[in-house]
């Protein structure tokens, strides 16, 4: 099989995948490329796997190889994990989208699986748009 190189040396797509990875781990979906996709789902996968381990210094270290922010390494060890604890593989899923304006290129979403859900007493009810467009006259002085 052959390896795509993304028009970039070793170290370039070293860091391309890291930063797609700590944009799917931060931001929990991103739009891109199909085959950039393709790539770095099971990097993205094999990191949320470790997460589920204890959260441990070794841990740590290994989820620091694979992200570029601090901030996606606790959120994997302290969100992710317990939101997939019941499952082993299956963390993330493409979406196809239309193709890209420029060059027609295949894109595809990439999102983890499950979203946040909050707790019912965290959530808003949003407020009713008011129907009520009069504008009232206030009585001048003087009348009743």
């Amino acid at each position: 099989m052959m390896q795509s190189t993304f028009g970039r040396d070793r170290d370039q797509r070293k860091l391309l995948f890291r930063n797609l990875a700590t944009s799917v781990i931060l931001y929990e979906s991103v739009i891109t490329t199909e085959d950039k996709a393709r790539a770095i789902q099971p990097i993205v996968e094999r990191i949320i796997r470790l997460g589920q381990d204890s959260d441990t210094l070794t841990t740590r270290r290994l989820l620091r190889s694979y992200l570029a922010d601090e901030n996606a390494i606790t959120k994997v060890l302290n969100e992710l994990s317990g939101r997939f604890n019941d499952r082993t593989s299956g963390f993330t899923r493409r979406i196809h989208m239309p193709p890209r304006a420029g060059d027609g290129a295949p894109r595809v979403m990439l999102q983890l699986t499950k979203t946040a859900i909050l707790p019912e007493h965290q959530m808003q009810p949003v407020p009713a748009a008011s129907t009520d467009n009069q504008v009232t006259e206030e009585p001048e002085v003087g009348e009743e």
